[in-house]
């Protein structure tokens, strides 16, 4: 009778587990899973501006920006959370760009904008709706107040964490929260055109990290009509703030699962196998051991299994590997190895260090040989680099017909449009985007004539048949034209023609020499030949990059290397964080730099007059 009665026993326990498990969300689940009552979430970001120059028609430069991001509990109730949002970006100089703080009324449950509360009703999700698969969903980000209908794009991996890309295409008024710009509100308004993109884990809909890319205009209040652009700017996260949001993330996906499916399961179980219990007993109620062994045989099947999908599940969870960055030198050149130091280190400011989470392979350069370049450039496509960074315009048109896939970035390059590397500097529509040394050649012969005057012949050498100075000589005949100069084309091809092709141009009557922004002048002794040429026939000669000036040239109105190469290792973060090249602007450095050599102008009989002395950002002695 005892007997019965505690086999009866167990079968009601077994029944009561499996009844609780199908009501456990219900009745404990949805308390477990509610945002906290002291939820906070922040980020370091990433931030780039591109401010426009109304005066002068152009972009100024990117800027790199502090930006605070962060989401607060204010205030809860059982059923909701008040959560204010700040978002802040300034100058390095701590000037304001852009400030607002907002409060979103959200409910605690779900994670949805709850109408009524907040400080102003919206629709739509804190971040993405929880178990989110590839549906659209409404967010609201911060910075831009407007829903933004995010549509799946692919799914991702980040740091090991399955996550699904959603993104965003729309349009925001910012009139309201930037009045500090000139004009603004009275006469102007400012909207956006936005590309928004996010990375969300799907089981707990969190965010993992997002990226932006957008364009700010100015309006005219009465017509409407856009104007000029106003800022040109990005958002990302740093990659040490995916780390940890990937790290919060995996916690909160473990909870969910647990609560929702791991707990329910075990109930279900213990469920089971009392019921299981009682069925033996009732088989096997003589042969007590015999029901023993296959309950034991039975725990022991069910626990392999239990470990088999704990197994499994860890073989999803693979660590990506680390960043890996290819580095193609076309030259081997004292001043790109600058500009290199400076990508490297713009890349290590955002969180990639070498020998942690970032690689650099970087073949020898290929000392301007095509079949070497190319042979480079295969090594890295093979050895699958995240990314290419690649140096001067013959190497990265070789490099651009080879890797159609990775991203590239470039530098040292001076006329990337027309020497078709990109389409355009405003969007590539490819995968190449980089920076430019190029300066303006009509301020170049500001500085050439101001030093001389009385110039009317410049021997141009650079190689026949590069595109960059092919190009560069169209442009400065143009200019030259206007100012009465002649510009007098010296072409070698080799380093062994420099010198008798400079004979003949001296014999035919020029009176000055401009060393070309190539490879002939810059990496094959061609800018020493030419120094040590026009020293022999006392000729006043200007170089294209700082090194010329530095081993004797008279003069250069410069680009910065080292500037331009931090301004190539900001694009290459932004990459890496998701940004396609084709969305990213090619700039240059807003500046040029002014080398003059004292001992050279003095061997030439230059007296420097008062204003160069002041525009002169180096004087070498």
């Amino acid at each position: 009778m005892k007997q019965t009665s505690y086999n009866l026993g167990v079968l009601i326990s077994g029944s009561a587990f499996v009844i609780l498990a199908l009501l456990f969300h219900t009745l404990i689940g949805d308390g477990l899973l509610q945002l906290p009552r002291d939820f906070s979430y922040s980020a370091d970001i990433l931030s780039l501006d591109n401010f426009y120059d109304e005066e002068n028609a152009q972009y100024s430069g990117e800027e790199l920006s502090i930006t605070t991001f962060s989401y607060t509990t204010v205030a809860h109730t059982n059923e909701f959370r008040d959560i204010e949002n700040i978002f802040d970006v300034r100058t390095l100089q701590g000037d304001t760009i852009f400030s607002v703080s907002r409060t979103y009324g959200i409910d605690a449950q779900t994670g949805a904008h709850v109408a009524g509360r907040g400080d102003k009703d919206r629709s739509g999700f804190l971040f993405a709706p929880r178990g989110v698969g590839k549906e659209e969903f409404i967010y609201w980000h911060i910075n831009y107040d407007e829903p933004a209908e995010m549509r799946f794009v692919r799914e991702d991996v980040l740091h090991g964490l399955p996550v699904h890309v959603f993104e965003s295409h729309y349009t925001a008024d910012q009139t309201n929260n930037l009045i500090h710009l000139p004009d603004v509100p009275e006469e102007r308004g400012v909207n956006l055109d936005i590309y928004l993109r996010t990375w969300i884990e799907p089981v707990s809909g969190y965010l993992v990290k997002y990226q932006d890319e957008t364009t700010a205009y100015y309006y005219d209040r009465q017509t409407g009509e856009r104007m000029f652009p106003w800022n040109h700017f990005s958002n990302t996260y740093t990659p040490e703030s995916v780390r940890t949001h990937v790290f919060n993330a995996k916690q909160l996906k473990q909870q969910i699962l647990l609560v929702t499916d791991t707990l329910p399961k075990i109930l279900i179980v213990f469920g089971f196998a009392c019921v299981l219990y009682w069925l033996f007993m009732r088989i096997f109620r003589h042969h007590y051991r015999r029901a023993c062994k296959v309950l034991l045989l039975f725990g022991t099947l069910l626990m392999l299994g239990f470990i088999g999908y704990g197994l499994f599940e860890k073989t999803q969870d693979v660590p990506t590997p680390h960043t890996r960055i290819g580095i193609l030198e076309w030259v081997d050149n004292p001043e790109h190895q600058k500009n290199i130091e400076a990508f490297k280190q713009a890349v290590t400011d955002a969180g990639f260090i070498e020998g942690e989470n970032v690689t650099y392979i970087t073949p020898e350069p290929s000392h301007a040989n095509q079949d070497r370049h190319r042979q480079s450039a295969t090594e890295l496509i093979r050895a699958n680099v995240d990314l290419i960074y690649s140096l001067t315009t013959p190497g990265t048109l070789l490099v651009k017909e080879l890797a159609e896939t990775i991203p590239i970035v470039f530098s040292i390059v001076t006329y990337p449009v027309e020497a078709g590397i990109v389409a355009s500097l405003g969007r590539s529509e490819n995968n190449l985007v980089g920076t430019r040394n190029w300066v303006p050649l009509d301020e170049q012969l500001d500085i050439i004539t101001e030093l001389m005057p009385t110039i009317q012949k410049i021997g141009f050498v650079h190689r026949k048949g590069e595109p960059n100075s092919e190009i560069q000589l169209i442009e400065m005949q143009k200019e030259a034209a206007q100012r009465g100069i002649a510009i007098i084309p010296i072409q070698p091809i080799t380093p062994d023609e420099i010198i008798p092709l400079l004979r003949e141009a001296y014999a035919s009557g020029i009176d000055s020499i401009y060393a070309a922004c190539d490879t002939l002048i810059q990496a094959e002794q061609g800018e020493d030949q030419v120094i040590a040429f026009a020293k022999e026939h006392v000729l006043p000669d200007f170089a294209c990059i700082s090194s010329g000036v530095t081993k004797g040239s008279l003069a250069g109105l410069v680009a910065d290397l080292e500037e331009i190469g931090k301004l190539a290792g900001g694009k290459a973060v932004q990459i890496l964080a998701g940004i396609p090249p084709s969305a990213l602007q090619t700039t240059t450095t807003l500046e040029p730099q002014l080398y003059i050599n004292t001992k050279r102008a003095e061997e030439l009989g230059i007296a420097l007059s008062q204003q160069v002395l002041i525009d002169v950002d180096r004087l070498i002695e």
